[in-house]
């Protein structure tokens, strides 16, 4: 069936606030994704690898040391894949394998000094702009904004379709 003739397209609300936000979020999310691209071949580094240093960069600021099976359940892509992906930053000298406190079994994944420098070069300008203009926004209607985006982010993770 051509979804175009369907009864859902004649559904689609453009004015609904709701929808407006679906379509929203999907063009950020492939802006997003277009940055991801640019900067990580300015990096010499692949989507993916990117990708991985900013999930061991993030774990680090609250405070958690990732391993692969962490990455491997946040990253779309299979354990091994994820261990070629590792292998990759720490051959590049980006990321560490160091052992995990309180349990000698378990290898986390630790940023080095020049994987902080290659985040920060590649996130730190899209952040600065992001912060300088969001902040310009009463703090009840960014409250707002993150439940809303928080709600589609779970929602997304979750795998609801």
């Amino acid at each position: 069936m051509n979804y175009i003739d369907s009864d859902q397209w004649s559904k689609t609300e453009p004015d609904d606030p709701a929808s407006q936000i679906i379509h929203l979020l999907r063009r950020i999310a492939f802006a997003y994704a277009d940055h991801v691209s640019r900067a990580a071949t300015e990096l010499d580094l692949h989507p993916t690898d990117l990708r991985t240093l900013a999930a061991i960069l993030d774990a680090t600021r609250e405070g958690t040391v990732l391993t692969t099976g962490n990455l491997a359940r946040q990253l779309p892509i299979n354990q091994p894949a994820v261990t070629a992906v590792v292998d990759r930053l720490v051959t590049k000298g980006l990321v560490e394998r160091v052992r995990v406190p309180g349990d000698r079994r378990k290898i986390g994944l630790v940023v080095t000094s020049e994987g902080r420098a290659k985040g920060w070069e590649a996130f730190a300008p899209l952040i600065e702009d992001l912060h300088g203009n969001l902040s310009t926004a009463p703090p009840a209607k960014l409250s707002n904004t993150r439940n809303v985006l928080q709600r589609a982010l779970d929602t997304l993770s979750d795998g609801a379709s």
